[in-house]
């Protein structure tokens, strides 16, 4: 703040000061103070809490607040329709069984059989000949055969096998990687023995599949002497 003050007086004695100039020093004393500067956080509280603000957001909040309360609400009350799939039958276990019947059984017992292995020195030329499958197909293939397992899931007079598989794919074969590797899948699936693959791990490059790891399980029958010694 700044006071401007009238002219000293002269000393005592001086010429006088005449009237109309002792009212214009009088005048002349005045306060001055600096204009009011808003910082910026005031000037935009100040814009946030203007009408032209406030009333447009009050009425965007009453109108979310009742599509919430008139839709949204009214939705969730309704009950909510779950299409579940229907309970199978329940076969009954004591039904008596005829001759013909136990014939069929006998029948697809030994069809399954067939499909299993009796000595694990048959599981190499099953692995040559899907090597050689992987080979024609472009794919190197590398095998390793795993101890046995007996008696898997309970059966004991079942043994699993199981062989790891690691496939990779050679580069500009000018076919695609995938539908090689398919045509392959396609050729162990049509194997006459017993044999299901559990795990599959694939490993894509630039150019498609790259490499598949894979575990193949192959089952035998009555092999239980022969797993116990290896």
């Amino acid at each position: 703040m700044r006071v401007e003050l009238p002219q000293s007086q002269p000393p005592l004695g001086g010429t006088p000061i005449p009237a109309a100039a002792a009212t214009a020093s009088a005048t002349e004393l005045r306060l001055t103070s600096p204009p009011n500067r808003r910082s910026p956080h005031e000037r935009w509280v100040k814009a946030l809490t203007a009408w032209r603000v406030v009333i447009p957001a009050l009425a965007l909040s009453v109108a979310l607040l009742g599509w919430a309360l008139l839709v949204r609400e009214a939705q969730g009350r309704k009950a909510m329709i779950v299409m579940a799939r229907s309970t199978p039958p329940v076969r009954s276990t004591n039904a008596t069984i005829t001759a013909e019947g136990l014939a069929q059984l006998k029948e697809l017992q030994l069809t399954r059989s067939r499909a299993l292995i009796r000595e694990r020195k048959e599981i190499p030329p099953i692995l040559s000949q899907l090597e050689m499958h992987a080979r024609r197909l472009s794919w190197t293939c590398e095998c390793a055969l795993r101890p046995p397992v007996a008696a898997p899931f309970g059966l004991p007079n079942l043994t699993l096998h199981p062989v790891s598989l690691h496939l990779t794919s050679e580069e500009n074969t000018g076919t695609s990687s995938f539908l090689r590797f398919a045509e392959w899948l396609r050729i162990v699936s049509s194997l006459p023995q017993r044999s299901e693959i559990t795990h599959l791990d694939l490993q894509a490059n630039a150019d498609g599949l790259g490499s598949a790891v894979l575990t193949l399980h192959v089952y035998s029958a009555n092999d239980h002497a022969e797993a116990s010694t290896k």
